[in-house]
């Protein structure tokens, strides 16, 4: 089917714009910090069922170690390096500014792709590209010169995570493409492998930095974990799954492209939840990031 991967990626954008609803619900009630444990949690049990149900097993053994490698880095990096030089990056810089810097993330994702998995994206596959993340950072960027307010050590150190988290982003779809483009791993056994190590990843820290025993007390407030537990369905089971099939399928730079119009399809859904007025500055920001699209997938 044509644009099957391109499909996925749009897919697994709604997905986490949808499940980012419940999360930072939840998050208001017991914190980003547990919230992210949980929401790991959940989402491995959840793929750790469907693996089972559809192959039997957890692991099937046609995987090569090479390949059981590459997934097991890829999710340390992606979920647990990259999440917490994001999340760290919202302190010092505010999220709107992390987010902003983060969304950079396809044109590192591409550019690894071109020199480790030599995939060649065409010039107007690039163009399509810019076009759409323009339209996303102008949605973003407000105008009101809020990094002013920051201290400057905070403000280097912010930036320098968004980025670092960008590019550490790009690194772990370039690490998991080639594990699924030899046949060994299918999208949701890549789904399974990434979520097993980045999600043992968050517990094993706070169980050497002692605050394993605080996570664990959020689990008696019933309200913020039911929060959680539907967004993990959307989120880190389906919406992950979701972008392993868009990597496996297309360029990792243009999966990674429609992936990052996260901030624009959360528009409609905050102001049918939250009652948010969508600004004349996310119309236009949307309508940008629609003729990149097609621009992108013309070219791809």
């Amino acid at each position: 089917m044509p644009y099957l991967g391109e499909i996925a990626a749009l897919l697994t954008a709604f997905s986490w714009s949808a499940c980012a609803l419940f999360f930072t619900a939840a998050s208001r009630k017991i914190g980003s910090f547990s919230m992210s444990h949980y929401r790991m949690l959940f989402g491995f049990i959840m793929i750790s069922t469907a693996q089972l149900i559809s192959k039997g097993t957890l692991i099937p053994i046609e995987i090569s170690n090479s390949d059981f490698l590459l997934l097991a880095a890829s999710g340390i990096v992606g979920y647990f390096i990259c999440d917490t030089c994001l999340f760290q990056s919202y302190v010092d810089i505010g999220p709107k500014l992390g987010i902003l810097l983060f969304n950079l993330y396809p044109f590192g994702s591409a550019l690894m792709a071109r020199i480790f998995l030599d995939e060649v994206l065409s010039f107007s596959a690039w163009i399509g590209m810019t076009v759409t993340l323009f339209g996303v950072c102008f949605v973003l960027i407000d105008g009101g010169g809020e990094h002013l307010k920051i201290k400057r050590a905070h403000l280097v150190r912010g930036i320098s995570l968004a980025l670092a988290a960008a590019l550490i982003q790009g690194v772990s779809f370039t690490l998991a493409k080639p594990a699924m483009a030899t046949g060994g791993a299918d999208p949701l056994t890549a789904t399974f492998i990434r979520a097993l190590f980045g999600g043992s990843s968050f517990w094993l820290v706070s169980m050497f930095r002692g605050r394993l025993g605080s996570v664990l007390s959020k689990f008696k407030q019933r309200r913020p974990i039911l929060l959680i537990l539907a967004g993990a369905v959307i989120g880190p089971f389906i919406g992950v799954w979701l972008s392993m099939t868009a990597l496996k399928l297309a360029p990792v730079g243009i999966a990674s492209t429609l992936m990052s119009l996260m901030p624009i399809l959360i528009l409609p859904m905050s102001a049918l939840v939250h009652k948010e007025r969508i600004s004349w500055r996310a119309l236009v920001g949307a309508a940008i990031s629609c003729a990149g699209v097609a621009i992108l997938l013309n070219g791809a």
